[in-house]
């Protein structure tokens, strides 16, 4: 063989070493479709305050429980996307129950609501009931990134109305119907 057919053979064979060894983009492989070890990052705030932390709700704030902010979170490193559960306390069980959950988009953001809502245990249908729920955020683990507890916070919810939960049939009079 000629000198010149084995530089070519070993440059060859070289090269197709090197593509295997070198990092992703030379090997062709997007650095994005690879688990990331990076730290990740959880951020939140209320849509309305930019702040995070406890919040109260007041009914008469509010025309609808539709008008409450919504909770905006975020992660990084973006990839790959990831499952966001918003997570209540259950006292009666002592146990963590999912009341809100999103994917998280291109740019690591996902969306969460809270509802004062108990039409299902009032027998009025007022959506809005007077109590407190720990919440944390649960993001499930994914290509290489590890699962993530957020710590706990605290939302109160104000019922201003008075007359849902009065037993009184005072005010009634069947005519009115």
């Amino acid at each position: 063989m000629k000198l010149r057919q084995k530089i070519f053979l070993w440059g060859c064979l070289a090269a197709f070493a090197f593509s295997h060894l070198a990092p992703s983009s030379a090997a062709g492989i997007s650095q994005a479709s690879k688990p990331s070890s990076k730290l990740q990052v959880l951020t939140w705030s209320w849509s309305d305050t930019n702040q995070r932390g406890d919040r109260q709700f007041a009914e008469d704030d509010y025309w609808s429980v539709d008008d409450l902010p919504v909770i905006e979170f975020t992660i990084s490193p973006t990839n790959p996307s990831r499952r966001v559960l918003l997570e209540k306390f259950n006292d009666s069980n002592q146990s963590w129950e999912i009341v809100a959950e999103d994917r998280t988009d291109a740019r690591g953001g996902a969306v969460l609501f809270v509802s004062p809502d108990c039409r299902e245990i009032s027998d009025y249908g007022n959506p809005w009931c007077d109590y407190s729920e720990t919440l944390r955020f649960r993001v499930l683990k994914a290509l290489g990134q590890k699962q993530r507890i957020s710590q706990t916070f605290e939302v109160t919810y104000e019922s201003t109305d008075d007359d849902w939960s009065s037993d009184s049939d005072d005010d009634w009079d069947e005519s009115d119907v």
